[in-house]
């Protein structure tokens, strides 16, 4: 074969490789991205469960006005070594409250760490605020339990710190679940406004 003859059929070669790139790329620019889909979670009064840890009982009181309200089970978190009133001084230093508070990382040991919550749609998770959030043995049953594709209502009794930071930090450690609004109760609560809350949610109250 002449040179002629062999350049030709190497440009030759070369074009169509080119075209072969180009329909490639062509093609692939005309793929769009998928669109992405919102998460489906289940319907909010679909199976409920209230979970709460209460040091004082103060929160126990809400939370068994709201399973009385709508008729749903409960589910205590009780700490493998109990709080004591001792336990419970924040102005005393080196009070448990304080030690555990000073360490982020700390995780209270529960009991009953391998409770099935897999036919619930619905936690209702109840708690005291400490120090402007949730205490942390609510990171601890966090940890324990993976709670996604779950609707999770959070609430909580304080005199006056909100329920916002608690909010972000149980977002935060369960982000494939569906985090609503929670509710923010005193120690003095009146039933009502517990009703109104789960009324403005969407929670339906049990039929008698």
């Amino acid at each position: 074969m002449e040179t002629k003859q062999i350049i030709v059929v190497i440009v030759a070669i070369i074009a169509a490789i080119a075209c072969i790139a180009a329909a490639v790329m062509l093609m692939n620019g005309d793929k769009k991205d998928p669109e992405p889909v919102d998460p489906v979670f289940p319907d909010l009064n679909e199976k409920v469960i209230v979970v709460y840890f209460s040091a004082t009982e103060v929160t126990e009181g809400v939370a068994e006005k709201i399973v009385d309200y709508l008729g749903c089970d409960s589910y205590r978190i009780e700490p493998v070594v109990p709080y004591t009133e001792e336990d419970l001084q924040r102005d005393v230093p080196g009070s448990r409250v304080n030690r555990e508070h000073s360490d982020p990382s700390f995780r209270p040991a529960i009991v009953d760490e391998k409770k099935d919550f897999s036919a619930y749609s619905t936690i209702i998770l109840g708690f005291p605020i400490w120090y402007h959030e949730e205490p942390q043995i609510i990171e601890t049953f966090l940890d324990k339990y993976d709670l996604s594709g779950k609707n999770v209502v959070p609430f909580c009794t304080s005199w006056s710190a909100g329920i916002a930071n608690a909010q972000i930090n149980i977002t935060k450690a369960e982000p494939d679940a569906n985090v609503i609004k929670g509710g923010q109760f005193p120690s003095g609560f009146i039933e009502q406004q517990i009703y109104d809350w789960l009324d403005s949610t969407g929670f339906m109250k049990k039929q008698n």
